[in-house]
C-alpha cells in the first residue's frame, strides 16, 4: 500500500512516531493507572470570577491574550484574531454520557468571540479537538483550521471547511488588512488516537505563529525534549508569548513522556527564550492524578526553583495584554 505521506525520520509510511522513544502505553499500562488512582479532590461546579476584557483595537506589536479554558485560548493582534484548540463541550469524550466533565464554564462563549481568522489544531485527542466547537466556530466565522498531518479527516462531516495541514517545520500564511500571519508547526513529543485503529495515523506538534511584530508560540500537549524546545528558541532567537501546560502529569511513570510536569514546564520557558509565558492545560477536568490546584502550586515551586518572574497563570475568562 502507498504511503499518505513521504516516509520521514518520524513517519514511516503508515504511522507518525519518535524515533528512539517508545510513547505508546500498554493495555496493562493503562489498567495498571486505572485500579491504582487515587481519590480526588476535584470540585463538582466552580463558577468563574474573570469577565473577558477584549480589547477594540491593538497597537502594533502588542497581543491580547485571553484563557478560554484547558488549552483554549483567544489571541488578538493588531490584525488577526486566532484560537488555540477550542474546547467548548461538557465532557473530554466520544461519547455525551461519560468521560471527563468539565466543572466550569469556557471563560467566554463562541458568541460572544470577535470575527476569528484561524484556528489552530494541535492533535486528535478528545480535550483538544473538539468536533463540535469546530463546527460552530466554522459556521459563525468560516476561519482557516491549521492542523498537523492526518487531522483533517477528522473534519470531513463539516461541510465548506477550509483546512491546512502542515508537517514539523513546515509554514502557511495568512493575509488579513493587507498584514501577513505566519504560522509554522513545530515538533512535540505526544501521540495521537481518537478510536481504537487510528493510534499514530495523524501526526502531532505545536504552533509559532508571527504576526504583527510578536512571535507565539503554542506547544499543544508534549512532553519535556530538550532537543525539541532548544531549537524552537534557537530557530526564533526567542520567542515573545508562549503558552505551555503545565497539568494531567500524575503518575510520572505514565505521564512522563507525554505530558510534562510544572518544573520541565518553566525549563521550557528558559529553553525557547520566552519573554512571558502563560499556563496552560488545568483548572477545567480532571485527567490525571494530581489533586485539584496542585499545577499551580508545583509551577509557583518551579518559579522560585529557577528565579522566573515572567510565567503567569491567568483566571478562566481573564484577558491580558502583552
Amino acid at each position: 500500500m502507498k504511503a499518505k505521506y513521504p516516509v520521514t525520520d518520524h513517519y514511516d509510511g503508515e504511522r507518525f512516531y519518535h524515533a528512539g522513544l517508545e510513547a505508546d502505553k500498554s493495555f496493562w499500562e493503562v489498567m495498571k493507572w486505572q485500579f491504582t488512582r487515587p481519590e480526588g479532590n476535584y470540585p463538582e461546579w466552580i463558577e468563574n470570577k474573570a469577565k473577558p476584557q477584549l480589547p477594540s483595537s491593538l497597537e502594533q506589536g502588542k497581543v491580547a491574550t485571553t484563557f478560554v479554558n484547558h488549552a483554549s485560548f483567544l489571541l488578538q493582534t493588531k490584525n488577526f484574531n486566532f484560537v488555540t484548540d477550542p474546547l467548548w463541550s461538557q465532557r473530554t469524550s466520544p461519547v455525551s454520557f461519560m468521560g471527563p466533565k468539565r466543572f466550569r464554564n469556557p471563560g467566554i462563549k463562541i458568541e460572544e468571540l470577535p470575527q476569528i481568522n484561524f484556528i489552530l489544531i494541535s492533535h486528535n485527542h478528545y480535550d483538544h479537538m473538539d468536533l463540535q466547537a469546530l463546527e460552530d466556530l466554522h459556521k459563525k466565522f468560516k476561519p482557516v483550521f491549521i492542523m498537523p498531518l492526518g487531522n483533517a479527516s477528522y473534519l470531513d462531516d463539516i461541510e465548506g471547511i477550509q483546512t491546512i495541514e502542515l508537517d514539523w517545520w513546515e509554514s502557511h500564511t495568512i493575509t488579513h488588512n493587507g498584514s501577513t500571519a505566519k504560522i509554522t508547526m513545530v515538533p512535540a513529543q505526544h501521540w495521537s488516537s481518537r478510536t481504537l485503529t487510528d493510534k499514530r495515523k495523524a501526526l502531532w506538534g505545536g504552533f509559532v505563529v508571527e504576526a504583527d511584530n510578536k512571535k507565539i508560540y503554542f506547544s499543544g500537549d508534549s512532553g519535556y525534549a530538550k532537543d525539541i524546545f532548544s531549537r524552537i528558541g534557537e530557530t526564533w532567537n526567542g520567542i515573545d508569548l508562549a503558552l505551555l501546560p503545565i497539568g494531567a502529569y500524575e503518575p510520572r511513570w505514565f505521564m512522563k513522556v507525554n505530558h510534562m510536569n510544572p518544573e520541565e514546564s518553566v525549563q521550557v520557558h528558559l529553553d525557547i527564550k520566552a519573554k512571558n509565558s502563560i499556563a496552560m492545560h488545568f483548572g477545567a477536568f480532571q485527567l490525571s492524578d494530581e489533586q485539584y490546584g496542585q499545577p499551580e502550586k508545583d509551577l509557583e515551586a518551579a518559579k522560585k526553583k529557577f528565579a522566573v518572574d515572567n510565567y503567569i497563570t491567568l483566571d478562566v475568562g481573564e484577558t491580558k495584554v502583552f
